[in-house]
């Protein structure tokens, strides 16, 4: 799966999973409710998910640029790996006592930890690793490595690297 389409199937996700969490047909409420000092809107969302209104907030914020950084490369990069890292803090908080609400602000443990600990795992190898053949063929010369760069320049005409341009004057 390309950068991009990550960012926006991720993106559609969440937001959808943001959207629902304001339905109160589903949210179930808990049997046993954590010490939080924000409750507003807490529940668990299709019975598995802790959330109250921050967790809500944040599920929209990251959809919303999720579908938004699709237009480019860069930008589903940057989200990419903005979520693995808020996912992967959140999924290591979710298993530690006392941080698992994050001092009572947001829940983030149950079902939430295997979530943002999965969400964070498939974010950070999408986000981190090298641009796949499709990702050099949509155009995309600044965002790569070096050993890309020379391979953009070989299958597009249309555009000149200026970075291999100087290595080139460097050695004529």
């Amino acid at each position: 799966m390309s950068t991009r389409y990550f960012a926006l199937v991720s993106g559609l996700v969440l937001l959808v999973m943001g959207l629902l969490s304001f339905v109160s047909g589903f949210l179930a409420t808990p049997d046993v409710l954590p010490d939080l000092r924000i409750e507003s809107g807490f529940g668990e969302l299709f019975g598995l998910f802790p959330v109250n209104i921050i967790n809500k907030l944040l599920f929209l914020g990251f959809g919303l640029w999720g579908i938004s950084a699709y237009r480019r490369f860069v930008s589903a990069r940057v989200y990419s790996r903005w979520l693995c890292v808020v996912a992967g803090i959140a999924a290591i908080f979710g298993l530690i006592p006392g941080f698992n609400t994050l001092f009572g602000i947001v829940p983030m443990y149950s079902n939430q930890i295997w979530f943002n600990a999965l969400v964070a795992i498939v974010s950070g190898y999408v986000g981190y690793r090298v641009a796949t053949d499709a990702d050099v063929s949509a155009g995309l010369p600044y965002e790569m490595g070096a050993s890309q760069r020379g391979l953009n320049n070989i299958r597009s005409t249309n555009t000149v690297d200026p970075l291999r341009k100087d290595d080139i004057d460097r050695a004529g």
